[in-house]
């Protein structure tokens, strides 16, 4: 009796774990057939959503901007249709892998996956932003440089934008990006103290770009330095002086100085001044005056006499001195028009037998 007891225990004991094995191996079916669904429908829903859309939502905005003379909301429906499906396929993974209980290695894959693409998408559509908003400024732009300085910036943004996507990815993987930032930002700050130059001419380089006290082609003087603008770099201003030479000079001191621009001015002054000698009789010094402006009128299209008169007379001659304004701002035409004025002063007074006075000299004796 107590071996038959003891198998009888035995058999019901077998039975026991054959049906909790059975149990156990239903639950996993169960579970798994649970998991499939939330990822089928995850895949659906997601799959769904961009079907719509792609062929309903989207048409019925690109109508709507159609109607209005606004461009930007235009743009905008166009940036969020030029999304590359690619981003779609692999966002729906991603919440697929988050509805559902997938291997840890291949969860990680798909959300890397996903910040990498969703980093992409949105620097691709700020900077297009950039881009739509600084067109109308470049088109309306004359000037190459200043192009070619709208275009290098939005090089910077875009770097600087993915160089913080690359930190953000790394920090939500699991990097520790602590170090990486605090070495960058100690290098940052060793460079800069070891170009503080280049960086001042660089900064004073935008200024001049954002403020433009001239252009391309204009005749300026800096501190008795004068010359025609012929480029304006990142470091330095390029000029081209009166003699040919060219003059090169930091953007920082430009920024610094004081820059006389000649070509924003409508006309130039000059005054000249004459002096004749003190023999020279009474009748002659009166007559002085109608010649000079009988002069101007002559050259009454290119230059106006604003004041003449005989400012003083002593022992070392008779002193006249005037001043006159050249109706333009070229530089060429200025020296056009002083070299009319002075051949024909010197052809009234060799008329009028007019002398000028010469210079006395000291002379000392031991």
């Amino acid at each position: 009796d107590r071996y038959q007891r003891r198998v009888r225990e035995i058999e019901l004991k077998m039975k026991i774990d054959n049906l909790i094995q059975f149990l156990k191996e239903e639950e996993n079916e169960v579970f798994f057939l649970g998991e499939a669904v939330r990822a089928s429908g995850t895949l659906a829903l997601s799959f769904g959503a961009w079907w719509l859309l792609r062929n309903l939502v989207l048409p019925r905005l690109q109508e709507l901007t159609l109607k209005t003379k606004n461009k930007s909301d235009e743009f905008f429906v166009g940036q969020i249709r030029d999304i590359n499906p690619t981003f779609f396929f692999i966002t729906s993974l991603f919440l697929t892998s988050r509805a559902t209980t997938l291997n840890p290695v291949l969860s990680n894959i798909l959300y890397t996956s996903f910040l990498c693409a969703s980093s992409y998408v949105l620097i691709t559509i700020i900077s297009n932003t950039i881009a739509f908003y600084l067109r109308p400024w470049k088109e309306s732009e004359p000037q190459i440089e200043r192009k070619e300085m709208m275009e290098n910036s939005e090089l910077v943004v875009k770097i600087l934008l993915w160089v913080c996507a690359a930190l953000f990815i790394l920090d939500n993987v699991g990097y520790n990006i602590s170090t990486l930032t605090a070495s960058l930002g100690i290098g940052g700050v060793a460079v800069a103290l070891a170009s503080q130059a280049v960086l001042k001419d660089a900064f004073s380089s935008l200024v001049l770009h954002i403020d433009r006290p001239f252009k391309m082609g204009d005749v300026i003087d800096l501190n008795g330095k004068m010359g025609t603008v012929k480029k304006v770099g990142l470091k330095t201003t390029q000029l081209e002086g009166l003699d040919g030479e060219l003059l090169v000079v930091s953007n920082y001191q430009l920024t610094e100085g004081t820059i006389r621009n000649f070509n924003n001015t409508a006309f130039r002054r000059s005054s000249f001044k004459l002096k004749l000698t003190p023999e020279t009789k009474i009748e002659k010094v009166k007559q002085v005056r109608q010649m000079v402006e009988s002069i101007f009128e002559e050259l009454k299209n290119d230059a106006t006499l604003m004041w003449f008169g005989l400012i003083s007379a002593d022992g070392t001659g008779v002193n006249f001195e005037g001043a006159y304004k050249v109706l333009s701002s070229d530089y060429g035409k200025f020296i056009s028009v002083q070299e009319k004025l002075n051949l024909r002063l010197l052809e009234e007074m060799e008329k009028q037998q007019l002398v000028f006075a010469v210079p006395m000299k000291k002379c000392c004796s031991t």
